[in-house]
């Protein structure tokens, strides 16, 4: 009896703490009491008592404090933050899934248009051939084979080239140039182009690569003269493929047309662009026999004009490359810097000038203009006669 005495003191005690507790705070002994209750109950029953503890503690008050609802708003915070995350995740995704069907569909039309394999680029039905180079040293400049050498071509030195590229095995022709860009001013699809500043190459080599999905380019200085010695089956001839110019280009001795008669130079100008910067004295010659319908044949005797060859008609050098001596300077990528002593590897001339490189002398040339070695350089948007260009595309 003592036992269950204490026990009812208990709970007297916990009940009157109970009344006197805040109903926003959890008692400090509702757990107590869970306990104490089985316990008691217990008791009353080994000691065969009639009377039963049916008391049961206040269950624990949940809490609802200012920190709680804080926390339940974080919660709903992070779960519309989870929610406009995956929403922008699936946006995105859709959005790059468009962004990749549409480049694929670029691709496909490029494709139909222009494509290259095997050394052929194809765009429009026009068929342009390339050579691969395979990577090697040489000698760059005013090797031993070239006979008086200019200032320009000096000093000798070594040039390693450590990777593979192709480059063009003729120059870019009318028929290419007009697949492109749409248009050339001259006639003639197997000409070489001409009269195209380095700025106009640029535009192509653009165009060019959009249609084929490519990197093509124009040669280094060191890529082109490699090529044009003939690579790494270089036989060491001062043109490119031969000691006789004839053999393998058009140059001023082969390439002049006599002019008999007013309707030879008519035909003459007639293959011209519009643009074309004609010689004044022929100009005024021309406007006399227009003016004069007699003694023609005297004024037109000693006439001669140098005239742009169709390419692949000399021989090719060693590695299969028509006209890299002759018929139409070539443009470079390098700007133009005195050469240096020191051995280079993969040169790719100076970082700024006045004038990028040309290379390969012209149908207007003498045969000194045309070797391997030779050097000059033009204004980047200059356009004038007998300038051209040649393709590479590193492997």
């Amino acid at each position: 009896m003592d036992r269950m005495k204490s026990v009812d003191v208990f709970f007297d005690e916990l009940q009157s703490n109970d009344d006197s507790t805040d109903v926003g705070e959890s008692s400090p002994y509702a757990d107590e009491a869970t306990r104490a209750a089985p316990k008691a109950e217990s008791k009353a029953q080994d000691g065969h008592e009639n009377t039963t503890v049916k008391r049961k503690a206040k269950p624990k008050a949940q809490s609802t404090s200012p920190k709680t609802t804080k926390q339940k708003k974080g919660n709903k915070l992070t779960w519309w933050v989870v929610a406009i995350v995956i929403i922008a995740v699936i946006w995105c995704g859709r959005s790059l899934l468009n962004m990749g069907k549409a480049d694929e569909q670029q691709q496909v039309v490029a494709s139909d248009k222009a494509s290259f394999s095997n050394g052929v680029l194809k765009v429009d039905g026009v068929t342009y051939d390339m050579v691969l180079v395979k990577a090697g040293t040489f000698t760059m400049g005013a090797t031993p084979e070239m006979q008086n050498p200019d200032v320009v071509e000096k000093p000798a030195h070594e040039v390693t080239l450590t990777k593979d590229y192709y480059i063009g095995k003729t120059e870019v022709t009318q028929a290419l140039w007009r697949a492109i860009m749409g248009t050339s001013e001259f006639k003639g699809d197997n000409l070489p182009v001409d009269s195209v500043s380095w700025d106009d190459c640029q535009q192509f080599i653009k165009k060019l690569n959009a249609l084929t999905g490519k990197s093509f380019r124009l040669p280094t200085e060191a890529e082109w003269e490699f090529a044009a010695r003939g690579g790494n089956q270089s036989r060491h001839f001062q043109y490119s493929g031969s000691n006789s110019l004839t053999n393998v280009a058009w140059y001023k001795d082969n390439s002049n047309v006599k002019i008999s008669n007013h309707q030879d130079l008519t035909g003459f100008l007639a293959r011209l662009p519009n643009f074309y910067r004609l010689n004044k004295s022929l100009e005024a010659i021309s406007k006399r026999a227009k003016a004069m319908n007699n003694d023609i044949e005297k004024r037109f005797a000693s006439m001669t004009i140098t005239e742009i060859h169709p390419v692949r008609i000399k021989q090719p050098n060693e590695i299969g490359l028509y006209d890299m001596s002759g018929n139409v300077w070539e443009w470079c990528n390098d700007w133009y810097d005195s050469y240096s002593s020191d051995a280079q590897t993969d040169p790719k001339g100076p970082s700024n000038g006045s004038g990028r490189v040309l290379r390969g002398g012209s149908c207007g040339d003498k045969a000194r203009y045309c070797r391997s070695s030779f050097r000059d350089h033009c204004a980047p948007d200059g356009r004038r006669s007998f300038l051209g260009l040649r393709l590479v595309l590193s492997e």
